[in-house]
């Protein structure tokens, strides 16, 4: 056995004994920079290949870094030097640290590898988050402060001095500690921590509300938190002013829906009024009118002749006025329960009770194919005999040409009634669905004013809109919607 290879058993012998269960990297290179020993933990990472092979191969791609290296020079024992290599043992950032040592005679250098890439990373981190101008960083391992960047400062009041190594939760509102502190533990056992809120004490005694999220971190070889604080204390003043504006707002409307409550049952009142107390004593009246008409019209003078005939046409549009306001404050009191409806249907027993006027007026009444809505058979009857008949009563020179259709477009039904009547100008859309709103006068077109608006409470108590398009001496085109509730499948009826 050669002299070289007695001092390599020396040198390993010696070596193991103190640094083979280190738990980093340590290596022995001879002054010809050939590793001559590396412990367990960096051949777990090299392998024992590397024996005899230069250091700086252990670097692989990266032995350009070494351009540097200590190992350069002279070995002079009891000589310390260190160099940062980046990239290393699998793109990892290594601390090299080289002391020269003296064994057997021999001049060596003992090589020890620090894995730092985490505190690296950590470093880089700390560096781009120290500088945020709106979010407080900071780390805690331990329950004690490690790093706090300017802002976390700015928004606790507190200087960097005063923080590092004091404990974390001593800034937390006393009453919100126990549920900061389950955060943390949480975020530590790894399971997910959302962002929480919570009362914060700055250096001044004032409370300030805080929003904060906590991920695990790893910092100087240990587990840690990272933590974002942010101040949001103009977001809770904001939402507090919110809330005291959404709370008056109930307030106003509890206030309105009484009102309306009242309104409607004085409304219900008119209409038990309207229903006995008006109509008892307007059916005498127009009871003795045609008495009158029957006996004496004729017998007397030419005027008394038309005082009666005005005495009954008032009595007759007194009792159609009474009709139709008793219909409109009854939309929403004795309406029936929405139902699967066939449109398709109603519109025939509409049309039925329209033949005579039809004839009458010699017009046409066609429709498409019409869906099967959630709807109130006998409100959605009245809805299209109102359209209808003010299709055909409101004509021009050519007989009346009335098309009923039907399209869904989203989640609701639209219903379509036009007519190649005189038509409306487009500054009157609004005013029509008012009540008593006329715009043309009785001794033409008959009536109370009342049918539109009838018609706006129905399609809005169905829970849709309704609307005018047209042009005056051009026709028009009333549009309501129905919204879908479960609606059965359309049946064909073909057009009639």
């Amino acid at each position: 056995m050669d002299r070289s290879a007695d001092q390599a058993s020396e040198i390993n012998a010696y070596a193991d004994g103190l640094l083979g269960a280190m738990p980093f990297g340590v290596s022995i290179v001879d002054e010809d920079m050939n590793i001559v020993y590396v412990n367990r933990e960096l051949e777990g990472r090299i392998g024992r290949g590397a024996l005899g092979n230069r250091c700086y191969l252990v670097l692989k791609d990266n032995h350009q870094q070494c351009v540097d290296c200590p190992l350069k020079e002279p070995v002079n024992p009891g000589k310390t030097s260190a160099l940062e290599v980046e990239g290393a043992l699998g793109r990892r950032t290594l601390k090299i640290t080289h002391n020269a040592i003296e064994i057997g005679g021999k001049k060596l250098i003992l090589e020890v590898l620090e894995d730092i890439t985490e505190r690296k990373q950590a470093d880089e981190l700390i560096r781009a988050l120290s500088n945020s101008p709106a979010i407080g960083i900071y780390i805690v391992q331990k329950g004690k402060f490690q790093f706090v960047n300017p802002q976390f400062q700015k928004i606790t009041g507190y200087d960097e001095d005063e923080l590092l190594g004091t404990n974390s939760l001593a800034l937390v509102f006393p009453e919100d500690r126990d549920m900061v502190r389950q955060n943390a533990v949480k975020m530590l056992k790894g399971e997910r921590s959302s962002p929480y809120e919570y009362r914060s004490v700055n250096k001044t005694g004032e409370i300030r509300w805080i929003m904060e999220a906590v991920i695990p971190f790893r910092y100087a070889g240990g587990r840690a938190a990272l933590g974002n604080f942010m101040d949001i204390a103009e977001r809770k003043r904001a939402e507090e002013e919110l809330r005291e504006a959404h709370d008056t707002l109930e307030q106003k409307v509890r206030e309105r829906t009484a009102d309306l409550a009242r309104s409607n049952a004085d409304l219900q009142q008119f209409a038990y009024v309207a229903s006995h107390d008006l109509q008892e004593p307007l059916r005498a009246i127009a009871g003795y009118v045609q008495l009158l008409a029957r006996r004496y019209q004729g017998k007397l003078d030419a005027d008394a002749d038309d005082f009666i005939i005005h005495a009954a046409d008032g009595a007759a549009r007194m009792q159609a006025l009474i009709d139709d306001l008793l219909a409109y404050s009854r939309v929403n009191t004795q309406g029936q329960s929405l139902k699967p409806t066939d449109s398709s249907a109603v519109l025939e027993r509409v049309l039925a009770s329209f033949r005579l006027v039809v004839e009458k007026n010699g017009a046409v009444v066609t429709h498409d194919q019409l869906p099967t809505v959630m709807a109130d058979a006998s409100q959605l009857s009245q809805l299209l005999q109102n359209l209808i008949g003010n299709a055909i009563k409101f004509h021009g020179k050519e007989p009346p040409r009335v098309h009923i259709s039907a399209e869904q477009k989203g989640d609701e039904w639209v219903f379509a009634v036009r007519d190649n009547g005189i038509g409306i100008a487009p500054q009157y859309f609004e005013r029509i669905f008012l009540l008593f709103q006329r715009l043309h006068g009785r001794a033409r077109y008959p009536g109370t004013g009342i049918g539109l608006a009838i018609c706006k409470k129905i399609v809005e108590r169905h829970g849709g809109r309704i609307w005018v398009d047209s042009e005056a001496g051009k026709g028009a085109t009333f549009y309501f919607t129905i919204p879908m509730r479960g609606d059965a499948k359309i049946e064909y009826r073909g057009d009639r």
